[in-house]
């Protein structure tokens, strides 16, 4: 359960930069008048708020689907206080250590081929 939130956010904060280079909408986000930082802080925000909420949605689904169809004795070894508590605290904090290494990682990226139309 904890690669959820430690995978998919990563992938989808490395391709908020470099995606926005290939696809050519960078230059004009750069003109605007915010600094670096508050750039690099949106597109965290914008991976993790989403990522927690269906890390969150799957966990309360598994725990349902325990609960409802396993044996009581299975149940009651998946379905305890400090397993509950370690997924409530540790899904954001890995999110957010994901994110930063792929943003960190997508923001040194300098290398970005965008296919063209004219052959080499």
């Amino acid at each position: 359960m904890l690669g959820i939130h430690a995978l998919v956010p990563g992938f989808i904060a490395a391709y908020a930069v470099v995606g926005e280079r290939q696809q050519g909408t960078l230059e004009p986000v750069l003109t605007t008048p915010i600094r670096r930082e508050e750039f690099v802080l949106a597109k965290a925000l914008a991976t993790l708020l989403p990522s927690v909420v269906v890390a969150y949605v799957v966990y309360g689904l598994f725990l349902a689907c325990v609960g409802i169809f396993a044996v009581p004795a299975v149940a009651a070894a998946f379905i305890r206080l400090p397993d509950l508590l370690a997924q409530l605290l540790f899904t954001p904090l890995l999110a957010g250590w994901s994110i930063w290494i792929a943003l960190w990682i997508s923001t040194r990226s300098t290398d970005v081929r965008v296919a063209s139309s004219s052959p080499p």
